[in-house]
């Protein structure tokens, strides 16, 4: 029997089976199948049909199609009637129309020309009344109109209860007159700034605060959570208050922070930080005149410290200015400098007329130095420096002359040398020197606190130029001391002798004055 036959018989009996066959026997070459495929049309697809594995004993070819029914919907299926599945076996195509029941506008269907209802907020919507079709193309009018006066504001935002919309380019009005507490933080990028007018106000137009701060000072309006504040300095003619508050010490603080140094120290010198002052000159300003008062630092209303446009500092009240030091309880006003280890000068005067060249030791300016006589001990080198012979001039200008001649006798200008004894000073010792002059590094002249007085050559009186040739030695201790220096009273017997001497040498000329007068002749 040929494996077509025995393929027809299978068929036949059990498709299934069929199946089985073809898959388990390997077949050479091409296999004719064309008795298995069926030619009946599959069945038709109905609306809602319950899907069957069919009886068929032949399988569809892969080309195959169901037939599916389609059919116009019912007239006037367009209705008052609830939506409805349908009864129909077929389909309705993808561009089907529905008629729409005439009956439902009085029996003729018509377009009206009435104005579609307006389209107001919250309007409930409703099925209308019209008899007539709306058109195509027909438009509900809106109503529009602008923001009401001064919209934007600190009350709690609302509905609104206008009949109409806002369009979407509508802008609010702002109220100037509002005052919010804003809790974000603002910026401004605007070429031309800020601008705050107060108007007639004199209050605070600038208030800063912060919640951590409680410095309790309310007087003034201020609130004690505010640090920083700005405000008219006049009611009227203006002027700027800047002020700080504080719980602690600083209450303000003015900080600079450069980048390019400048070290010029004239008249055009710049500082990260400066203060300028100007001059009201018509629309424009102009510099203060000589004078002028152009700083003023103050306690309260009181001023402590003036600069005035001449570069003059005065401090009305008095003080002290301390220079490298804190405290000096022996001065009530005046100046303290302290220069720590420094030898150097500790006060110089300078002027520009001066070019003395002794620049081993001061500036060529420099006329004039106070500065410590000896580094590790102190005491004071009073040092003048000039180009001519006068390095030094001590005047006194006194109003009651000092005629005592005793030990306590004062002069125009006294000299006084006190010896320290602990934490005081008294009087020095016998002997000891409280008077030296000195050439360079010699001595020439020495007055010691006995009164008496060494003196290393001549003392020359009587209006002499200059001392004797040659030198001598000293003559007999007029006093019994055995010395060589010359005592207090050994020079009170020298003066005296020398008045003596000088009235013999006047009497002889007016014997030789009288004798010429007269015409003796003789030898003198």
């Amino acid at each position: 029997m040929s494996i077509r036959r025995l393929g027809q018989g299978l068929v036949n009996r059990d498709a299934a089976a069929l199946r089985v066959f073809l898959n388990a026997v390997a077949l050479p070459g091409s296999v004719d199948i064309s008795g298995v495929l069926g030619t009946t049309l599959p069945g038709t697809i109905l609306p809602d049909a319950a899907g069957t594995a069919g009886t068929a004993l032949f399988a569809s070819r892969s080309d195959h199609l169901h037939p599916i029914v389609a059919a116009a919907p019912g007239s006037a299926s367009a209705g008052t009637a609830a939506s409805a599945e349908g009864t129909a076996n077929s389909f309705a195509r993808s561009d089907h129309v529905h008629n729409i029941d005439a009956a439902l506008f009085g029996g003729t269907l018509a377009l009206g020309t009435t104005l579609p209802g307006t389209i107001l907020p919250d309007a409930a919507g409703t099925a209308g009344t019209a008899t007539t079709a709306a058109r195509s193309d027909h438009l509900h009018p809106i109503v529009a109109a602008a923001p009401g006066t001064t919209s934007v504001n600190l009350s709690a935002s609302a509905e609104g209860t206008a009949n109409s919309f806002a369009r979407s380019d509508h802008a609010h009005n702002l109220s100037q007159a509002i005052t919010p507490t804003w809790t974000g933080q603002h910026t401004f990028d605007n070429a031309s700034g800020v601008i705050i007018n107060q108007g007639a106000g004199d209050g605070a137009i600038l208030d800063l605060r912060s919640s951590d701060v409680a410095h309790g000072m309310t007087d003034g309006g201020i609130t004690t959570d505010a640090f920083g504040v700005f405000q008219k300095a006049d009611s009227d003619a203006g002027g700027l208050i800047v002020r700080g508050y504080t719980e602690t010490t600083t209450g303000a603080r003015l900080d600079g922070f450069g980048s390019a140094a400048n070290t010029t120290k004239d008249s055009t010198g710049a500082a990260p930080v400066q203060i300028a002052a100007y001059k009201k000159s018509g629309t424009a300003s102009t510099t203060w005149g000589a004078g002028e008062n152009i700083l003023a630092i103050r306690n309260t209303t009181s001023s402590l410290l003036i600069l005035d446009a001449s570069s003059d500092i005065f401090v009305p009240a008095g003080g002290r200015v301390f220079l490298g030091d804190s405290a000096n309880t022996g001065q009530t006003v005046g100046i303290t400098i302290n220069q720590g280890a420094n030898d150097n000068e500790a006060l110089a005067l300078k002027s520009s007329d001066v070019t003395h060249g002794v620049t081993a030791y001061h500036e060529t300016d420099t006329y004039g130095v106070l500065q410590k006589a000896e580094a590790d001990y102190g005491g004071l080198n009073v040092r003048g420096v000039t180009e001519d012979d006068l390095g030094i001039l001590v005047d006194s200008f006194y109003t009651n002359a000092g005629t005592v001649r005793s030990t306590s006798g004062l002069g125009a200008i006294t000299l006084r040398g006190y010896k320290i004894s602990g934490t005081t000073v008294g009087a020095m010792g016998t002997g000891e020197n409280i008077l030296a002059v000195r050439n360079a590094s010699t001595t020439n002249l020495i007055l010691d606190s006995d009164g008496n007085l060494w003196v290393k050559g001549w003392i020359v009186g009587g209006g002499s130029a200059a001392p004797p040739d040659a030198p001598i030695s000293h003559p007999a201790d007029m006093d019994g001391t055995a010395d060589s220096t010359y005592s207090g009273n050994e020079v009170s017997m020298i003066n005296g002798m020398r008045d003596k001497i000088n009235a013999v040498i006047d009497y002889c000329d007016d014997i030789l004055t009288y004798v010429n007068a007269f015409g003796f002749r003789g030898t003198a």
